[in-house]
């Protein structure tokens, strides 16, 4: 589970998550597939979408409910804060290679310990 960071938005504590509920929302809203998301746009509205559902899973992962405040609240309330859009910007990067680290973790074979068996002389 990704873990929520507090982010101030305009001096309001918000807490952000990039979990798989909020990328799940996010991909639906964008119309993207997994394979896609190594490749986004780099354009404000992009940036403000995924600031936008940033804030839906830490609420969600904090309260169990949707947050109530819609996308268009967000740009006009929150979004001009350019610090917390970079600041939700570097989380969802740092949450995305750590995501990917676990990935390739969970593909690669477990070792095996070697047995070493010792066999008593007679």
């Amino acid at each position: 589970m990704r873990e929520s960071k507090a982010i101030k938005f305009n001096g309001k504590s918000y807490p952000v998550s990039y979990n798989r509920y909020a990328l799940g929302e996010f991909m639906r809203d964008q119309g993207l597939t997994l394979s896609d998301m190594d490749k986004l746009p780099e354009d404000l509205k992009t940036m403000q979408k995924l600031a936008y559902y940033g804030l839906v899973g830490g609420h969600a992962a904090k309260t169990g409910e949707d947050l109530p405040m819609t996308y268009i609240e967000f740009c006009i309330d929150l979004a001009d804060d350019s610090d917390a859009l970079n600041e939700c910007i570097e989380l969802f990067a740092q949450q995305q290679s750590e995501g990917a680290k676990e990935a390739e973790a969970e593909k690669k074979p477990k070792r095996q310990a070697k047995a070493t068996a010792t066999q008593a002389k007679p």
